[in-house]
């Protein structure tokens, strides 16, 4: 894998969910950094993009 695609991965908000939820589920423990990037990630993105999807919508529907 390329360096510039391996960085891309490793800050990928889905692998870093996955990662977490499948360390939960297995039992294993999981690593705290995984666990706060897999409830920050979507959070954040819900924060930005929420407001900016209903403000588009409501400009729609007028």
């Amino acid at each position: 894998m390329p360096g510039w695609l391996g960085a891309a991965v490793e800050w990928n908000p889905m692998s870093r969910t996955a990662t977490a939820a499948r360390d939960l589920l297995a039992g294993s423990g999981a690593d705290p950094g995984h666990v706060s990037a897999a409830v920050g990630w979507p959070l954040a993105l819900l924060a930005v993009f929420f407001p900016l999807a209903v403000r588009k919508f409501a400009r729609l529907s007028r």
